[in-house]
């Protein structure tokens, strides 16, 4: 058993070395290599000495399609992702939420088709509200007689506000069949970055975007989908990058970032949320998965932010021949450096494009956005509390502060974590 685990690991490192090694990457471009400076951006990267804003902090958005009861393509905006709305406020109640109010959040700067559920701790009356947000796209891909939606989590803050969003993920999954397409859809997860120095914004794009070709393949991640939505930053992204942080604007104002935002490393998230977003992972609803790539990524931002010797040893190698993703998660602490962690993040994330792709002819993509008309949620919430059920959403979209208490692996399996 053990010979047979060994062969299955190595037969995956081989297989991540051949990737890692046909796909190229814009740190080996001449760009990168002759006309920038990385000796010195480093020097004054680690003379910068740590991050006084940094925040262990998070938000993952999930997008996939499920089936609402007696719905049809034509009849959605009757009942407006009626079933996880009342599926998630279950969910809630169990962990020790009360769901405050719904909002309709339609002609925001949200996307159309945009419903909040506000809730909050039952147990801390004082406690920060929360806003899970359920969003209309029609980049995701679906069956026929199913309902494409992207389910964005609120800011996570605790173990338990994780605990309370996989179980809402667990819900929609189990009751409602909440799928992920992963040939077309995505997770992106937000990292918190508020108030960032020039230096930490290019010296993460640099980690992330030499890991990329690895991690898209211990993923499985399709090119059918990170060609369009989560491509890899070219020389040229990277020299308008470099050059926007030394510009006269505010770092903070990335949308004069000449750089797409369907990017694996989006910066355009920085002036509208405050966070880094990394979008190259495949949308799934295995919160097991889910917790792996978070403490990956996550783990990396941290890195920087607070400028781990660890990282800094690899990043001063001879053309970052050490900074590699086995390198990377094993000096970092990842879970993600565990073996067994690696052969089920693979399997699950092959699983879920196998089964897409047993169904890709029948996936088509939404025409437009779903508009909520009529739009009300009256005998969602008990009456006595003489609330406004639904009203329109001005306040602006909160800063996102992200942070997530990740679990362990405990003996010789990947334990179930959140049962």
């Amino acid at each position: 058993m053990i010979c047979k685990e060994h062969s299955s690991i190595t037969r995956i490192r081989i297989y991540l070395l051949v990737i890692s090694l046909g796909l190229f990457a814009f740190t080996d471009s001449e760009f990168f290599r002759r006309n920038f400076d990385f000796q010195r951006l480093l020097y004054q990267y680690e003379t910068l000495g740590p991050s006084n804003s940094y925040q262990n902090k998070l938000g993952i958005e999930i997008e996939g399609y499920y089936t609402e009861k007696g719905a049809t393509d034509g009849n959605f905006s009757l009942t407006p992702y009626r079933d996880l709305i009342d599926l998630s406020r279950t969910s809630l109640g169990t962990n020790g939420f009360k769901t405050l109010r719904i909002e309709d959040l339609t002609k925001t700067e949200l996307k159309s088709g945009a419903v909040g559920l506000f809730y909050k701790s039952v147990a801390d009356p004082d406690s920060t509200e929360k806003r899970l947000l359920f969003i209309s796209d029609i980049s995701i891909y679906h069956p026929n007689g199913t309902k494409p939606v992207e389910v964005v989590s609120p800011i996570l803050e605790t173990k338990n506000d994780v605990d309370a969003f996989f179980s809402v993920l667990n819900a929609a999954t189990n009751e409602r069949g909440f799928s992920p397409e992963p040939l077309n859809s995505g997770t992106h997860i937000h990292f918190d970055f508020n108030r960032p120095q020039r230096e930490e914004i290019l010296i993460l794009t640099i980690v992330i975007e030499k890991l990329l070709p690895e991690i898209k393949a211990a993923f499985s991640v399709q090119d059918s989908r990170s060609n369009e939505f989560a491509a890899a930053y070219t020389a040229t992204d990277f020299e308008s990058l470099a050059a926007f942080t030394k510009s006269v604007f505010p770092l903070s104002r990335t949308s004069l970032l000449n750089v797409q935002r369907h990017r694996a490393t989006n910066w355009h998230s920085l002036e509208k949320h405050g966070t880094f977003e990394f979008r190259l992972f495949n949308s799934t609803t295995d919160t097991k998965l889910l917790t792996i790539q978070a403490d990956l990524i996550g783990k990396i931002v941290r890195a920087v932010r607070l400028r781990d010797p660890k990282l800094l040893n690899l990043l001063k190698s001879e053309n970052l021949s050490a900074l590699t993703l086995d390198s990377v998660t094993r000096a970092l602490d990842c879970l993600y450096k565990d073996p067994r962690v690696r052969t089920y993040a693979h399997a699950v994330s092959e699983r879920d494009v196998q089964r897409s792709k047993q169904i890709e002819h029948k996936l088509r993509p939404q025409e437009t956005f779903l508009q909520l008309r009529n739009l009300s949620f009256n005998g969602f919430i008990n009456s006595t509390l003489n609330q406004e059920i639904v009203r329109q959403y001005s306040t602006p979209y909160p800063t996102i502060n992200y942070s997530l208490d990740l679990p362990t692996l405990h003996g010789n399996r990947c334990v179930d974590f959140y049962k």
